[in-house]
C-alpha cells in the first residue's frame, strides 16, 4: 500500500511538496501525532485569527508535543522501565499514550516550586537598593 500526501505551499520556490510512505506502521504513528496535537494540546481549538498567530500555532503545538515526548524518553532510559498507569478497565494496553505523557508532565509541574519567597524578597531588596543608589547619584 502506498500513501501519498500532497502539501500546497503558499510561498517559496516549490508550489507543492509530495510525501510518499509505503510503511503502514508509520502512517499509524502520524495519525497518533495529529490526534495528540488536536485533542490533548488543543491545536484543533486554536483561537488564532491573525495571519502571524496562525502561522505560529502549528509549529508551537508540534514543538510542545516533541519536547514532552523527549522529556518522557529522557526519564526512562530503558523501554522495560516504562510503567503504564494502572487502569483495571483497560487491561490489553501495551504502550504509553501521549495522554499519559501529558498527564505525567502536568502532575510533575504542579508540584514544582518555581520560586522561593526568600529569593523574591532578596531580589526586591537588591533592586530597591540599586534604584535608590542610582536616584541619589542622579539628584
Amino acid at each position: 500500500m502506498l500513501k501519498i500526501v500532497i502539501v500546497r505551499m503558499t510561498g517559496g520556490s516549490r508550489p507543492l511538496l509530495v510525501f510518499f510512505c509505503t510503511d503502514a506502521s508509520l502512517t499509524g504513528s502520524i495519525e497518533v501525532l495529529f490526534r495528540g496535537l488536536k485533542q490533548q494540546l488543543g491545536f484543533a481549538d486554536s483561537r488564532a485569527h491573525r495571519r502571524l498567530a496562525v502561522l505560529r500555532t502549528a509549529p508551537f503545538a508540534g514543538l510542545s508535543y516533541t519536547l514532552l515526548v523527549l522529556w518522557y524518553m529522557e526519564l526512562v532510559t530503558n523501554w522495560q522501565q516504562m510503567k503504564l498507569p494502572l487502569r483495571p478497565w483497560y487491561t490489553t494496553r501495551a504502550t504509553v499514550s501521549f495522554a499519559d505523557v501529558l498527564h505525567l508532565s502536568q502532575s510533575t509541574l504542579a508540584h514544582t516550586r518555581w520560586h522561593s519567597q526568600c529569593r523574591i524578597r532578596a531580589n526586591l531588596r537588591a533592586a530597591s537598593r540599586s534604584m535608590s543608589l542610582s536616584q541619589g547619584r542622579a539628584g
